[in-house]
């Protein structure tokens, strides 16, 4: 309740960093009451015993309602970090039964991803264009230093948010091997983004992922997502992901 109280008086700076807070403490149900946390413990034993149904109709009918079945699991990250194994196994399952299926790519990508994007894994490279549409690759721009990828859009508010909070310390890690690129996830053109880098000023590398054509989102593990932010190491390593701002400046502090 404090946090919703400061969430609604605040900035927009302030929101998005008590949301953040708020989303942390909602994994162990730590943002409720006993008795809160009491009803939300047998509300998770209802979520596995439907997630056990599901699984075991898609074990016992390779047809393709299980195939959409599958493919609401992988979009679910709790259910992923759950069951990941299982669900693993059935889409080995449910791609060898239907090997031409649209649903192949984008399943197999999210579970590649899940694996990949966590901290201490290396990056996932990838080029993309620019504003003057210049082919640029992230490894080639990294150029030694601690740099956060910034993946976000200009019809994403939390993630312009998230970005205004790290303007301050790119200005004051810059020279000191801290960098900053971006990457601006964008439909049909370009005009939402220019307008919004004409009023925000990001003094950072932007770069264009339009109408989803490199899949960054999904190799990055969310698609249905406006955004998220990836701090790298020297190496290509993770660092964090989806830091606050206060995070990054502690990191940066130890490491440069």
């Amino acid at each position: 309740m404090v946090l919703k109280e400061e969430m609604n008086n605040g900035s927009k700076e302030d929101y998005y960093r008590n949301y953040w807070i708020l989303k942390k403490l909602r994994v162990d149900h730590q943002d409720k009451t006993p008795e809160g946390k009491a009803l939300a413990l047998k509300i998770d034993s209802l979520f596995d015993a439907s997630y056990s149904f599901t699984s075991n109709y898609i074990k016992s009918n390779t047809n393709i309602l299980s195939y959409y079945f599958l493919l609401n699991e992988v979009i679910n990250d709790r259910k992923l970090e759950q069951h990941f194994e299982d669900i693993q196994q059935n889409f080995n399952l449910l791609s060898a039964q239907f090997p031409d299926h649209s649903y192949n790519y984008f399943i197999e990508e999210r579970l590649k991803s899940f694996k990949l994007i966590k901290v201490g894994k290396e990056f996932i490279d990838f080029t993309a264009p620019d504003l003057n549409g210049n082919p640029v690759t992230l490894s080639d721009k990294l150029e030694g230093k601690i740099t956060l990828l910034d993946l976000w859009g200009s019809w994403c508010g939390g993630c312009i948010a998230t970005s205004r909070t790290v303007v301050p310390i790119y200005e004051a890690y810059k020279d000191k091997g801290f960098n900053v690129i971006g990457v601006a996830r964008e439909f049909k053109n370009t005009k939402a983004l220019e307008r919004t880098l004409e009023r925000e000023k990001f003094p950072w590398l932007n770069l264009l992922e339009l109408d989803d054509k490199q899949e960054l989102w999904l190799k990055y593990g969310i698609p249905n997502s406006g955004g998220m932010t990836l701090l790298i190491d020297r190496d290509g390593k993770i660092l964090a992901i989806s830091p606050q701002a206060d995070e990054i400046q502690k990191i940066l502090e130890k490491k440069l």
